[in-house]
């Protein structure tokens, strides 16, 4: 029988995954792997490797496995919970790896995709806003009570280098070719228990939410 449950949760940048990672977790207290936030926190440090991953995530570009995996695997070898990947595996490498974790140590697995055409994503994405205080906005769905200005500390809103048109559109593209095949190579692999969940994004996030909670509770 296995011991764990697994969640993986995968989509296109924009689609609310952060959102209904958080909603996840909390409901069924869950330990979280995201990379992404392993791996701007190593950003922040001005080394080498700090330096070379800022540099990566800024124009929308893929992290190289190594320094990825060494984060994700350092992370599940404390662990006992059941487990959230959020953002991870990324590469069909990565999912190669990861169904080997899976297989040896008999977890059961949700496979969760969250789906949101390419227009909802720019909209999406290029409204954000960012703050130096901290603080995040959108124009449309948070918008600051004076335009291009900080509630909280009352400094000039600006434009994340990965929340720009361009870079948006490269980040999807790199989804679709990356991601998008590591979803068919864990649907070849007959030999991890996997369970597939298609949802829509393009909705509330109580509504994406529920519907997820629905496909689970439906298989388990």
């Amino acid at each position: 029988m296995p011991k764990q449950t697994a969640y993986i949760l995968v989509g296109p940048p924009g689609a609310g995954k952060g959102t209904q990672s958080e909603l996840l977790v909390d409901n069924l207290n869950l330990k979280v792997i995201q990379p992404g936030v392993f791996l701007r926190k190593e950003a922040k440090n001005n080394t080498e490797v700090g330096i070379l991953i800022e540099g990566l995530i800024s124009y929308g570009m893929i992290v190289p496995d190594e320094f990825v995996d060494k984060r994700v695997y350092t992370a599940l070898s404390r662990n006992t919970r059941d487990i959230l990947f959020d953002g991870y595996p990324r590469t069909t490498g990565q999912a190669e790896k990861l169904a080997g974790y899976l297989k040896k140590n008999h977890i059961n697995t949700y496979f969760i995709q969250i789906t949101l055409p390419e227009k909802l994503i720019i909209e999406r994405i290029n409204g954000r806003r960012s703050c130096h205080c901290g603080e995040t906005y959108h124009i449309k769905h948070n918008p600051p009570k004076k335009f291009g200005i900080c509630d909280k500390c009352g400094q000039k809103l600006y434009i994340r280098t990965d929340s720009r048109k361009p870079v948006i559109r490269k980040r999807v593209k790199l989804y679709h070719e990356q991601t998008e095949p590591v979803i068919k190579y864990f649907q070849k692999r007959h030999d991890v228990r996997m369970t597939f969940i298609k949802v829509n994004g393009n909705r509330d996030i109580d509504k994406v939410h529920a519907d997820i909670m629905a496909a689970i509770s439906k298989t388990a």
